[in-house]
């Protein structure tokens, strides 16, 4: 994640109470917005297909 200086890996993150997950398949390029809470951890706030 360029935008925040990360390397490639592979994470867990928090996803928030309201988001729908069901319009995401496994494996699928997505875009996704995330927001750094108390105590430096990370919660998924959007997620949708990748634009192609």
């Amino acid at each position: 994640m360029p935008a925040i200086s990360w390397p490639a890996m592979t994470m867990d993150f928090q996803v928030a109470p309201n988001l729908d997950l069901s319009k995401v398949q496994l494996g699928q390029p997505v875009d996704f917005r995330l927001e750094k809470g108390n105590g430096g951890n990370y919660t998924v706030t959007s997620i949708s297909p990748a634009a192609k």
